[in-house]
This record gives C-alpha cells, structure tokens and sequence, in this order.
C-alpha cells in the first residue's frame, strides 16, 4: 500500500465507488472534471494539493496533502458537492456505503453488506480476501495497516 500517492507525505483520504460501472469515456472525464477542480480547491484561500487514484472504473481513492494545506470541513464539502453533482449528471451514485469492494485474487468483487457471510460460505469470496474499507480516512492509515481483511466483516451467527 505505500505506493499510493508517492507525491504526498501525508493527509486526508476518500475514497468513493460508483453503483455502476463507469464507460471510458466517463472515467476519463470524470478523472479530467476532478483535476480541473483540484486546480481550484482551496482551504481557507490555500490551495490544496491532490491527487486521485482509480483502483478500476468504479473506484476513485483521493489524497490532499496535509503538510501543504489543512483540508477543513468547507474544503471537504467542496468535494462530496463535487461527486454529487457528476453523480446527478451521470446518474451514478458515489455515496453507497452498502456495496463492499472486495479484493479477490486478480479481481474486485462487489458484494452487498448484508452478503458477506453468505458470499464466503459459498466460496465465492474468500475470509481472507482484503475489502476497500471505505472509513480508511487517512492516507497514513492506508499505508501503515492497508486494507483490512473480509473476516473482519464476517458476523458470527
């Protein structure tokens, strides 16, 4: 994991999914919508030095770099207002936090929470396949812990 984001020491993360996947043509403009807004985001009238990271065509990691600007809560808004509205123009929903991203082998599964367990009895995923835990907040904690691993989801009956 200490490879993501090689141009920043240290800061904030996002990380967002689609609900579906994106054509490429969507993807690249959603990649070039995003730099064109990292060109002007700001926090407190500093400008703030991003980055994005596309894990495949439905997930987008996101890094400020803290030592340049502080990322505060108008800053941050800016952001989930950003993923909003590309999201009402595209019809696709950035914000589900049901869907979980699981890791599995060369692949990136998409399994509903309430899944899981079942998804695993049924070997179709594996407990110790990792999942884009989507609390990761924090670049430090990407790079130290990485992605945690879908046991940690499983829930005991």
């Amino acid at each position: 994991m200490k490879s993501f984001f090689d141009n920043i020491v240290d800061g904030p993360l996002w990380i967002f999914v689609a609900d579906r996947t994106l054509g490429s043509d969507e993807k690249n403009n959603v990649e070039s919508d995003l730099n064109r807004f990292f060109e002007t985001w700001n926090a407190h009238g500093r400008s703030v030095k991003a980055q994005q990271i596309w894990m495949n065509d439905r997930i987008v990691l996101i890094s400020a770099d803290s030592t340049k600007s502080d990322v505060t809560g108008c800053s941050k808004d800016k952001l989930s207002h950003f993923f909003q509205r590309i999201g009402r123009t595209m019809n696709v929903n950035f914000f589900d936090r049901l869907t979980v991203p699981v890791l599995s082998g060369s692949e990136i599964k998409f399994v509903h929470w309430n899944d899981i367990n079942e998804q695993v009895d049924k070997g179709l995923i594996s407990a110790s396949d990792k999942f884009v835990d989507l609390s990761i907040g924090s670049l430090q904690v990407l790079r130290t812990m990485g992605f945690p691993e879908v046991k940690d989801l499983l829930v005991s009956n």
